[in-house]
């Protein structure tokens, strides 16, 4: 990600996404970064 001149990060060890039963639930796991 970038703003002017800035830029940004994400970082997620782990990133997931549930089927429909679960109503498409997003699990994500630690983050580390600057955004």
């Amino acid at each position: 990600m970038r703003d002017g001149q800035e830029a940004a990060f994400a970082y997620y060890d782990k990133f997931a996404v549930e089927d429909s039963r679960s109503l498409y639930k997003l699990r994500i796991g630690a983050y580390n970064g600057t955004a």
